[in-house]
C-alpha cells in the first residue's frame, strides 16, 4: 500500500467529519468503492459485483395478445408482433412465423435483433475494451467500464531520480524521472501541483529547480476514472556542502563563522561598581597587586653606601598601599589606552644604621606618602599572520605625584641633616623604582590579562553536551574549537571575526555527506553581515554553522524521538487517537535558511520516517510512513531569571507537508488522510518547538573565566559572559544583541 498527500498552508486543528447516504433505488450501474485523496475529494471507482444477474430492461406486454372471435380483414388480427404474419381466414385469425421480417427487441444493449420462430431477439452488445484491468457493461446502450481493483491492476509511481533522502551538489537544474504504471486507463501527471506530460510508455523527466535546503518532490498521477495515486520523497541540496572532520576528536575549522563585535561601554562603561566591562575587570586586578611582594627585603643595605656623612643605612620598605579609584580604557585605532589612577598611596621605611663605624648615626622609621600614582598604557591589538589575536604594550607611563612641603617622608627619630637624605632619595630614587614596579605590573599582569580575557572569547576549544529530546536517548558530546580570524580595532569599536569547526561521533546508518553551504544562496556571494550597532555587544552567527550544528547532532544519532500520549497529546486535541506508540526518525538533517522563495527564514525537514501504532476510534492502528515539511519559524530569547537568557526556536505556519503513507491497518481511508496528516504535523511541533530549541540551547556561549586572574579575590560570581537581548536576520546571518553578564 501507498499512499501520499500533500498539504500546503496547513492549519490546524482540523475538524474530522463523517458522512453518510443511503437509498431504496437501485440501478443496473456497478456499485461505487468511494476513496478520498488528500484534498478531502471523493475517488469513485466502480467495481462490479459478477454475482448479480443485470435488470431485465426489456419491456413485456402487460397481457397476452388474445384474438378476435371473428375477423372481417388481416387487420383486424394485428399482434403488435412484428416476427408473425397475421392474417384473417374462414376459420378466423392466423398467425404464422415470418423469419424474414425486422424487429426491434427494445433492448438498446443488444445488437443486430432477428425475428426467429415468432420472436425478436438480439445478440448482447460487445463491450469487451480488450483490458484486462477494467470490468466493461452494457446500460442503456453505452459500454461502460470501471477499473479492476486487484493489486496486478492498480496505479504505481516509480521516482528513479532523485532518490528518497539522497543529497544533490553542483549546478541545477536537476531531472525528476522515473515512471507512472496505469493498467486501467492512461493516466494524467503533476510534480508539485504541475501539470507533466507523459512519455508513450508511461515515463517521465522533468529539469527542476533546486532551492539550497531540503526540495519536496510530490508527484501525483489520476486515471480516466478519477482514481489518484501519489507518491512524495525529499532531498537536499547545495552547490557545495561542508564536510564533517575526518577526525572527529580534531574539528575542521571554517572560515568566516561568526564575529563579535564590541561598542566602547563593553570594554569601559564608566561604572566600576558592577563587574561587566573589562574596566572593573582591570580595576580588581590592580587592585590585587602587592607591591610588597615585589620589592626585595631590605630594598637597601649598608653596602650599597646609602645614607649621609659617615653613616651607611640597611634601608627597607613596606606596607605599601594604595586605592585604584578609577581606571580608563580607551578604544582607539590599532589597540587601547588603559589609565589607572592610584590614590592614598602610603608606605613605611625602616632605616637602621649599625656597626662601631656607624656610632652616632641615628635609626629612623619615616611613613611614606604620595598623592595620586598615574599608570597611562598604550596596548596595540592586531592581527597575526594566522589570524591570531595579539596584544603588545607599545608604551607604559607611571608618574608620582609627591606631597608639597616635604610632606612625602615623615620621620620619627633623628635629625634633619641625618634623615635628608632619605627624603630626597624616596622622591627620587625609591619613586623611580616603584615606578619601574607598576610599569612591569602592566607587562608581566596588565597586558596578559587583556590577552588572556580576548582568548577566552576568540581562542579556545570546549566539548558540551547536547541532550537528545526528552533525554530519551542520552546526550551526545560536541567537540567545539573557536579560532580567531581577524580582528579590527577602531575608534570606540572593536571586532574580531571567528573560525569555527564542530564534530562528533557518527552514529546514524545514512550517507548524508555534510551540511548545506549557503553559498550566498547558490550565487556564490560572499554576502557581508549589516550589524544594528544599537547594543553593547553584538555577536553574529552564519547560517552554515547553524546547519553545520545541526548535522553534527543529526548524524550523531540524536534527531529521534519516540512519541506517546503524553508527549504527543496536546497536540491532537480531542481527535479520538489514544495509546500512541511511535517513534520518529530523520532521514536527513534539519535545515534553517533564509534561501526561500519569501527570504523569511524557514526550517525544513526531509523524509522523516514514522512507524508505530495507536488506537483510532477504539480500534488498534499500525502505520509506517514518511513525511517531509517546510514550515516558517523565528527565532526568539527566552528569559532566564537569575541566568542568561536562552535562545529558542518557534514554529509559526507549516507552509508544506507532504507524507507518504507506506503501511497503514486499522483504519478507513476517510480517516486515515487527516490522522497522518495531524500525527505528522504534530511531530513537526515537537521537533521545532522541543528539540531544536533544547539543541539550541545547549551550544556554549563564549565566557570569561575571572579565576584565571582574580583567584586572591574568592569572587561570587567570576564569570562574564554575554546576555542576550535582541535578535534579528541579515544576510544568511543571525545577529544577537546584549551587554556582558556577571554570573
Amino acid at each position: 500500500m501507498n499512499r501520499t498527500f500533500t498539504c500546503l498552508a496547513l492549519t490546524l486543528p482540523l475538524a474530522l467529519a463523517q458522512a453518510g447516504c443511503s437509498s431504496d433505488e437501485t440501478s443496473s450501474v456497478p456499485v461505487a468503492d468511494v476513496t478520498f485523496d488528500a484534498s478531502g475529494t471523493t475517488d469513485v471507482t466502480a467495481t462490479v459485483d459478477v454475482t448479480v444477474t443485470p435488470e431485465d430492461t426489456v419491456v413485456e406486454p402487460e397481457e397476452i395478445f388474445v384474438p378476435p372471435p371473428e375477423c372481417t380483414s388481416s387487420a383486424d388480427c394485428d399482434d403488435g408482433n412484428p416476427c408473425t404474419q397475421d392474417a384473417c381466414g374462414a376459420d378466423g385469425c392466423t398467425y404464422v412465423p415470418d423469419n424474414s421480417a425486422s424487429c426491434d427487441d427494445g433492448d438498446p444493449c443488444t445488437d443486430e435483433d432477428i425475428c426467429t420462430d415468432g420472436a425478436c431477439a438480439g445478440a448482447p452488445r460487445q463491450c469487451d475494451d480488450e483490458n484486462a484491468c477494467t470490468i466493461d457493461w452494457c446500460t442503456e446502450g453505452e459500454c461502460k467500464a470501471a477499473p479492476e481493483e486487484s493489486e496486478e491492476c492498480a496505479m504505481k509511481i516509480i521516482i528513479q531520480e532523485p532518490q528518497r533522502a539522497s543529497t544533490l551538489t553542483g549546478q541545477g537544474p536537476f531531472y525528476v524521472s522515473g515512471t507512472v504504471t496505469s493498467p486501467a486507463s492512461t493516466p494524467t501527471l503533476t510534480i508539485n501541483e504541475q501539470a507533466t506530460a507523459l512519455s508513450f510508455d508511461g515515463s517521465f523527466n522533468v529539469l527542476f529547480e533546486p532551492n539550497i535546503g531540503i526540495n519536496i518532490i510530490d508527484v501525483e498521477a489520476t486515471d480516466s476514472y478519477g482514481r489518484t495515486t501519489d507518491v512524495a520523497l525529499s532531498f537536499m541540496y547545495a552547490p557545495t556542502i561542508i564536510e564533517p572532520a575526518p577526525n572527529y576528536n580534531q574539528p575542521n575549522l571554517h572560515k568566516g563563522m561568526m564575529g563579535v563585535w564590541l561598542d566602547q561601554p563593553a570594554f569601559d562603561d564608566d561604572d566600576l561598581d558592577d563587574l561587566d566591562d573589562l574596566a572593573t575587570v582591570v580595576w580588581l586586578l590592580g587592585e590585587t597587586y602587592d607591591v610588597n611582594a615585589a620589592i626585595p627585603h631590605p630594598l637597601i643595605t649598608e653596602d650599597d653606601g646609602v645614607g649621609a656623612l659617615w653613616c651607611d643605612y640597611t634601608v627597607d620598605v613596606d606596607n605599601v598601599d594604595y586605592d585604584v579609584e578609577d581606571v580608563e580604557i580607551t578604544l582607539v585605532s590599532g589597540g587601547m589606552d588603559v589609565s589607572l589612577v592610584m590614590e592614598n598611596f602610603t608606605g613605611f621605611v625602616d632605616a637602621v644604621s649599625d656597626g662601631w663605624d656607624n656610632i652616632g648615626c641615628p635609626n629612623a622609621a619615616c611613613d611614606l606618602k604620595a598623592e595620586t600614582v598615574y599608570l597611562d598604557a598604550e596596548l596595540n591589538v592586531f592581527a597575526g599572520a594566522s589570524g591570531d589575536i595579539i596584544v603588545t604594550l607599545a608604551a607604559v607611563d607611571v608618574e608620582l605625584v609627591l606631597p608639597e612641603n616635604n610632606e612625602a617622608v615623615i620621620c620619627t627619630g633623628g635629625t634633619a641633616k641625618f634623615l635628608n637624605w632619605l627624603i630626597n632619595w624616596f622622591e627620587s630614587t625609591l619613586a623611580n623604582y616603584l615606578e619601574d614596579q607598576l610599569e612591569l605590573w602592566a607587562i608581566d599582569e596588565l597586558v596578559p590579562l587583556v590577552n588572556g580575557v580576548i582568548d577566552q572569547f576568540t581562542d579556545y576549544q570546549v566539548s558540551f553536551d547536547v541532550p537528545s529530546f526528552e533525554d530519551q536517548f542520552g546526550s551526545l558530546p560536541i567537540n567545539l574549537r573557536v579560532a580567531p580570524g581577524g580582528a579590527t580595532w577602531l575608534v570606540g569599536e572593536a571586532t574580531a571575526d571567528l573560525n569555527l569547526g564542530m564534530s562528533a561521533a557518527p552514529a546514524v546508518p545514512y550517507t548524508t555527506p555534510g551540511s548545506i553551504n549557503r553559498s550566498g544562496c547558490g550565487k556564490g556571494l560572499s554576502e557581508e553581515v549589516e550589524l544594528p550597532q544599537v547594543s553593547m555587544a553584538e555577536a553574529w552567527v552564519h547560517e552554515d554553522l547553524i546547519n553545520h550544528f545541526l548535522y553534527v547532532t543529526w548524524r550523531g544519532g540524536l534527531a529521534k524521538l519516540n512519541l506517546t500520549d503524553e508527549i504527543v497529546g496536546p497536540y491532537l486535541g480531542d481527535l479520538g487517537v489514544s495509546n500512541v506508540d511511535m517513534s520518529a526518525e530523520l532521514t536527513l538533517p534539519p535545515v534553517i535558511t533564509t534561501c526561500t522563495e519569501t527570504g523569511a527564514l524557514e526550517v525544513q525537514f526531509g523524509d522523516v520516517y514514522a512507524q508505530g501504532s495507536f488506537d483510532y476510534a477504539g480500534a488498534p492502528v499500525d502505520l509506517k510512513g514518511f513525511a517531509s515539511a517546510r514550515a516558517s519559524v523565528q527565532f526568539k530569547i527566552e528569559d532566564v531569571p537569575n541566568g542568561a537568557n536562552k535562545l529558542g526556536i518557534e514554529m509559526l505556519e507549516v507552509l508544506q507537508m507532504a507524507v507518504d503513507i507506506q503501511e497503514i491497518e486499522g483504519m478507513d481511508e476517510t480517516a486515515e488522510v487527516l490522522v497522518a496528516e495531524l500525527l505528522s504535523d504534530a511531530m513537526l511541533q515537537l521537533i521545532v518547538n522541543e528539540y531544536l530549541s533544547e539543541v539550541s540551547q545547549s551550544y556554549p556561549l563564549p565566557v570569561i573565566d575571572l579565576d584565571t586572574w582574580l583567584s586572591d579575590l574568592s569572587l561570587e560570581k567570576s564569570i562574564l559572559t554575554l546576555e542576550m537581548e535582541t535578535i534579528e536576520l541579515d544576510h544568511g546571518h543571525m545577529i544577537v544583541g546584549g551587554k556582558l553578564l556577571n554570573q
